[in-house]
């Protein structure tokens, strides 16, 4: 009899009760399922001045080019520095850290968005918001996050400002009051059809006098195709460009 309490006592593993020994397993198992979970709740996450770098190392994020890349750091690192400014946070020392990704409210991002709505356009300020909320979404796992507070936010609508085309007599005007490389960075455009980028950053390695032609591969096409395009040089370009 004093053994049957011991065993029930000391060893759930032996009970004689096939139920009372898989309740007994069950109980452990979610208590040191508890404490994991405690244990790396409590561990340091990535904190705000470092999500941008964390962002970076994630092999599952998109492959942005380095123009976008550079668009989303500007646009994160802009609510870092408004949330430190805001919100410090400070050590037992008293110095100043970084708080964690994690601990973000909605409250903080609603704030930060009507903040971003007195300074930007509703564009930028859609683009600036699909950003962060980007980086929420790649970072869930990694910074242990447990809501995208961005996603609640509604982007804005926008009108969008067209523009008619120069007549002739005005483009003639602007292409004669031009001097210098001004001059033939608009002849590159009206000539070859280029995009401002494209024809601003063209080299001599791209263009062949001897065959009048330009060969180049186009920056917006770069990334996915790396299609090389050959245009030939109107006479009144090559004329400028000899």
């Amino acid at each position: 009899k004093a053994r049957i309490e011991r065993d029930r006592i000391l060893n759930p593993y032996n009970l004689r009760d096939e139920k009372e020994r898989a309740e007994a397993v069950l109980a452990r198992v979610s208590s040191v399922d508890q404490q994991l979970a405690k244990i790396e709740d409590d561990a340091p996450a990535t904190t705000i001045r470092h999500g941008w770098q964390a962002y970076l190392d994630q092999h599952n994020r998109p492959d942005s080019g380095p123009v976008t890349l550079s668009q989303y750091e500007g646009w994160y690192e802009a609510f870092a520095k408004w949330f430190e400014d805001h919100y410090p946070k400070t050590d037992d020392e008293g110095k100043l850290i970084s708080d964690e990704l994690r601990n973000v409210t909605q409250e903080q991002a609603d704030q930060y968005a009507g903040y971003l709505l007195k300074q930007v356009s509703a564009t930028t300020f859609n683009r600036h918001m699909n950003a962060l909320a980007l980086v929420w979404r790649v970072l869930t796992k990694t910074a242990r996050l447990s809501f995208n507070p961005w996603r609640a936010i509604g982007r804005k609508r926008f009108t969008v400002h067209s523009r008619r085309e120069l007549t002739l007599e005005e483009l003639q005007r602007v292409c004669e009051a031009a001097q210098g490389e001004m001059r033939l960075l608009l002849a590159l455009g009206i000539y070859c059809g280029l995009r401002l980028g494209d024809a601003a950053c063209l080299e001599w390695g791209n263009v062949d006098m001897v065959k009048g032609i330009i060969s180049l591969i186009p920056m917006k096409t770069a990334r996915r195709t790396q299609k090389r395009i050959t245009l030939p040089i109107h006479r009144t370009l090559f004329a400028m460009l000899d």
